[in-house]
Order: structure tokens, then sequence, then C-alpha cells
């Protein structure tokens, strides 16, 4: 399924911008019990996401700055958006660093496993978002370590805090 629609700032304080979703199309979605999408804009680039809530009864796909500097997009440009159900295990790519990781720590890839989808996919992200494969590694291991030491609990400020450290001892 196709809309259309232009860019607009979904919250300028937070530096998101997007394009809203049409009433029907939500619906649509809605009554299908869709939640996890893959996005493609303008038949070019394509994103795992889901509709974000902007207030009221509006929502929008969420088009970050890297995608929109690939689109050459600004505020106001048109933009054409095809939707597809992701089917993926996670909702977004599994990084290669991450699988290798819960090869290594079975026992940390349970404790993940065991979390709320939301928190997968944003620890996920935490490792593909780095370039480095070096440092894509380090952070999948240091996330299946402090899951393992605090018994499947997640502590992103503790989080924060060990990937600090393990990059002080390596």
């Amino acid at each position: 399924m196709d809309f259309s629609g232009e860019i607009i700032a979904g919250d300028e304080s937070l530096g998101y911008f997007g394009v809203r979703v049409p009433s029907a199309i939500l619906q649509h979605y809605r009554d299908l019990k869709i939640k996890r999408f893959v996005f493609t804009a303008n038949e070019s680039v394509s994103f795992h996401g889901a509709f974000v809530p902007i207030g009221g009864a509006e929502y929008l796909v969420i088009i970050n700055q890297e995608r929109r500097k690939k689109l050459s997009l600004r505020i106001g440009d048109n933009v054409t958006i095809s939707i597809k159900e992701d089917k993926s295990k996670y909702g977004m790519p599994l990084p290669d660093e991450m699988a290798m990781a819960f090869e290594a720590d079975e026992e940390g890839a349970k404790y993940f496993h065991a979390l709320t989808p939301g928190k997968m996919r944003n620890l996920l992200y935490m490792v593909d978002k780095v370039k480095n494969p070096d440092k894509r590694i380090e952070k999948a291991i240091v996330i299946l370590e402090h899951l393992r030491a605090n018994k499947g609990k997640l502590d992103y400020k503790m989080l924060n805090t060990a990937f600090k450290e393990y990059g002080k001892l390596y």
C-alpha cells in the first residue's frame, strides 16, 4: 500500500520529521492488527519502523536526517511511502555482531530474548548504528554481559556506564 505526503516537522525541539499517515491507511493496518512495517520512501530508501503518534489522532512515518539527505528532502517536499508488513523476528535486521554474541553467550541471549520487543529493538539499534565493526562487537558483548550480570534487568544508565568502562579496558 502506498501514500504520498509532504515532509513536516513533527516536533522541532526533538528534531524529528516525517510524513502524516492518512487515517484510512492507519485504520486499514489497525484492522489487520499490524504494527511493524518496512517502509520505502520514493521507491529507493527502505527502513523498518512503525506509525508514530504525534498527538490527537495524527501519526507520522518518521524520515530521519540520514534518509532525508539520501533522498534530498526538505520540509514541504513531497514523498511517496510504500508500506509492507515487517515479518522479521525483531522488527529490524539482526546485526551480524549480535548474532555472533548470541552464539557466544547463551545465557545473555536468553535474557535478551525475555525482554519486550521494543527493548530488544532498542538494543539492536545501539549495535547497528555503530559504523566500526570492532565497536559493534564490543556493544553486543557489553549488552549481553549487562543483561547476564543483572539477571535480565535492563538499566540504560548502568549500560551506558558499562559501554564507557569497556572502552577504557580495551
